[in-house]
């Protein structure tokens, strides 16, 4: 009988530690009537900086304390599509549109770089930040570009039967 108790109070106190030690994160759903620009959000990023830049179908978000400003192609955007965003080692912001190029973002003005600039492809997929270069992987090729010349080296395949898509990088 007594080891029966001890186990009823082992269970006890064991059920009562977990309910004690669970986690409750709070969160908030943000949609377009949050002033979201789309619902269809494709990359989420937080910078050095700790804003949180949301990258949608319809435009570029950035979170300032409560209130949510929206990036259009207006703002100086190359594309309203936003696939990834990027921090380089300078602090700037690098925006990968599927259609039109890549934005980059030094906190005042953008500058585009696209195929007429240079890249490989305007569709990109994905972007990657490593030393002092930013990957750019195309539907077609990749784009390497030195952030401090803003110089561009492409590798793509010639043969249109076997397309060199980027998908995502690793290190």
């Amino acid at each position: 009988m007594q080891s029966i108790k001890n186990n009823f109070y082992n269970l006890y106190f064991l059920s009562i530690f977990q309910i004690g030690i669970a986690q409750f994160y709070p969160s908030k759903n943000i949609t377009t009537l949050n002033g979201l620009s789309n619902n269809s959000v494709n990359t989420i990023y937080k910078d050095s900086r700790g804003l949180v830049w949301v990258g949608t179908q319809n435009g570029d978000n950035v979170f300032q304390g409560n209130s949510i400003i929206n990036l259009k192609k207006s703002d100086g955007l190359g594309h309203e599509t936003c696939w990834d965003i990027v921090e380089d080692s300078n602090r700037n912001l690098w925006f990968a549109s599927f259609g039109g190029g890549l934005s980059f973002f030094d906190g005042n003005k953008f500058k585009i770089f696209n195929t007429q600039k240079g890249l490989v492809n305007d569709f990109i997929r994905k972007l990657f930040a490593f030393k002092n270069k930013i990957l750019v992987g195309t539907s077609n090729g990749l784009s390497i570009i030195d952030i401090n010349s803003n110089k561009i080296f492409n590798f793509y395949n010639t043969d249109p039967k076997q397309p060199f898509q980027v998908m995502a990088f690793f290190e």
